[in-house]
């Protein structure tokens, strides 16, 4: 639930943080910050087996776009409220952010990079369901809700 939200998207803030601290800058902070999500997708400690990446990316975003990240994960975190749709939820406050991200005259390096971060994690998200549909037959919102 929220801790592994918090544990998850704290790696992606601290890799981001880490290299703040070595020096990087720009859109080259988004390097470390994809790096962790790719050991959150492919963990060395569970057999290269891991979680979504959206956390993760979501702590990567916040760090490098930081008020931006804060405004446009309300109306994403609301549409999961609504939804209970991780992958149109997180895309709907990515566009939110990325649009106020120019606004606010983020770099536009650093916007395209995030940008691209979470595509490949929303169309790797997607995909992953589409799979597990194929297995089962049928999409989970086709089923009735159970009583």
């Amino acid at each position: 639930g929220a801790l592994a939200l918090l544990g998850d998207a704290g790696k992606g803030v601290l890799a981001v943080v880490v290299a703040d601290l070595l020096g990087v800058d720009g859109a080259w902070r988004l390097i470390p910050g994809g790096a962790a999500v790719l050991g959150h997708l492919h963990s060395a400690f569970l057999g290269l087996r891991g979680g979504g990446g959206l956390a993760t990316t979501l702590g990567v975003t916040l760090a490098v776009l930081p008020l931006s990240t804060l405004v446009g994960a309300v109306p994403g975190f609301l549409a999961l409220a609504k939804t209970h749709n991780t992958g149109w939820s997180a895309g709907l406050g990515l566009a939110v952010a990325m649009v106020l991200a120019l606004v606010f005259d983020y770099s536009l390096g650093t916007v395209l990079g995030v940008l691209l971060l979470g595509a490949v994690i929303m169309v790797r998200a997607n995909a992953l369901d589409w799979a597990a549909v194929r297995r089962r037959g049928t999409h989970e919102s086709t089923q009735p809700p159970e009583t």
